[in-house]
């Protein structure tokens, strides 16, 4: 893309963006193929500023179609315009603020907690119960959490038992 100084990366290959301003971001795009954009600052990623972005080659470019042995050009052509992007992605019902301050109360960091999976953007969601939630919970870990005080939030973080919530 030819601009590595506007990569976005706060303090290493520009200034971050504050809160609230904006930054255009202009570049030739001259290089076809799908992208991705997507933030560098902590929560804005999991907040969902990220996307795709598509660059369809021009008109009469070669293209490597020739390569493919038997490949039917025509065929490939029209995939080609009809291009559409596949994003999968992991989704949680709370902001990266929210997320945070769980991280701070209960003690683990829970990249990996998620509720549920995207396509596209679009997805469904399970939350369970806190019935659902201890009718899960491996029968040996009980136990050993009841014996220690632990117990778990609504989103399955061990707490201590010290902590309010």
């Amino acid at each position: 893309m030819h601009t590595p100084w506007s990569d976005g990366t706060p303090d290493i290959s520009q200034r971050a963006i504050q809160p609230n301003a904006t930054f255009t971001y202009r570049w030739q795009a001259d290089e076809y193929g799908s992208y991705m954009y997507h933030a560098h600052s902590r929560g804005q990623i999991e907040d969902g500023a990220y996307g795709p972005i598509i660059i369809r080659p021009k008109e009469g470019i070669q293209k490597p179609f020739d390569q493919i042995e038997g490949a039917d050009f025509k065929e490939l052509e029209a995939a080609e315009q009809d291009v559409q992007p596949l994003m999968l992605t992991d989704w949680r019902h709370r902001t990266s603020e929210q997320t945070w301050s769980d991280q701070l109360a209960s003690g683990v960091e829970s990249a990996a907690c998620m509720d549920s999976v995207l396509v596209n953007g679009r997805g469904a969601a399970e939350c369970l119960s806190r019935q659902d939630i201890e009718k899960f919970t491996h029968p040996g870990i009980a136990p050993l959490m009841k014996a220690r005080g632990l117990r778990l939030t609504d989103k399955g973080y061990k707490l201590p038992p010290w902590h309010p919530s």
